[in-house]
């Protein structure tokens, strides 16, 4: 199996769509906190016949390792840059989801030169709501002795809409990602969430920031609602932002044709 190796961690990802030499542009998808790569496969399919796709594994997540250590934001932007580093001949279209996202918004501010453009789909670059810090620390408090499972539906309910999973012709889709997210290994929940949880606020530093971006935001999100995607939009000096009806904030698996079609529209326009 692919993997590539930083910071005591080795971080599995997979190559789809054109090759490196036919000189197409790169796209490397990064997702949030509970998921894996195989939370962006219908964007995979949808956009691997024009471009070289890749996506990878946080660490802790999927078939990357769970290392004691390395889950703060500052090393998770280094593992994403390593990925790029290590696959990427020159810079590529970023495209994270939630603190996939926020990963991709500190490239901008760090390595800018690695980046062709980027997407942001339901992420913050603000620090988190104290409430929220409490509501999630309570939350990894009980994970931390009885597992996930005292917290899931609460975590379903955070990270998808009503819409999704009470959708009858979605339960398939829907039981997937709670067996995905049920078997979080214990140490990747903890360790993983404080870093969500204790992020550095960046949003003034990225005032004026001309990496074209496109910003997607769930209309249902509660992890960060609009209002979060609306006051990045109000700060970068190259977006444009797609807010998404009815979508919770899983958004690429929740309405995977908007977020295509978004991208698409998007890329085609990055020359």
């Amino acid at each position: 199996m692919p993997f590539i190796n930083n910071n005591n961690a080795n971080l599995y990802y997979e190559e789809f769509g054109k090759s490196q030499e036919a000189g197409v542009d790169t796209i490397v998808f990064s997702h949030g906190y509970l998921f894996s790569h195989e939370m962006f496969l219908s964007q995979v399919d949808y956009l691997m016949s024009n471009y070289r796709v890749i996506v990878y594994d946080q660490r802790g997540h999927g078939q990357s390792d769970v290392p004691n250590d390395g889950y703060s934001i500052e090393e998770l932007t280094s593992d994403a840059l390593a990925v790029i580093n290590e696959l990427a001949d020159g810079a590529v279209h970023f495209v994270g989801m939630s603190i996939g996202g926020l990963i991709g918004l500190r490239l901008a501010l760090q390595a800018p030169d690695k980046l062709k453009s980027l997407t942001v789909i339901n992420a913050s670059a603000e620090a988190t709501e104290p409430k929220t810090i409490r509501q999630f620390d309570s939350a990894l408090s009980l994970a931390r002795f009885f597992g996930i499972g005292p917290v899931l539906n609460k975590v379903l309910a955070l990270q998808f809409s009503n819409n999704f999973l009470n959708d009858p012709q979605r339960k398939r889709a829907a039981n997937f990602w709670q067996k995905q997210i049920a078997s979080t290994k214990r140490k990747s929940l903890l360790k993983f969430g404080k870093a969500n949880l204790s992020k550095t606020p960046i949003l003034d530093g990225l005032t004026g920031n001309n990496i074209p971006t496109l910003i997607i935001a769930g209309e249902l999100d509660q992890v960060n609602p609009v209002e979060c995607s609306e006051r990045l939009d109000d700060v970068l000096g190259n977006s444009d932002l797609f807010v998404i009806p009815r979508a919770g904030h899983a958004a690429p698996i929740e309405a995977p044709n908007p977020v295509n079609l978004a991208l698409e529209n998007f890329l085609s326009k990055q020359v």
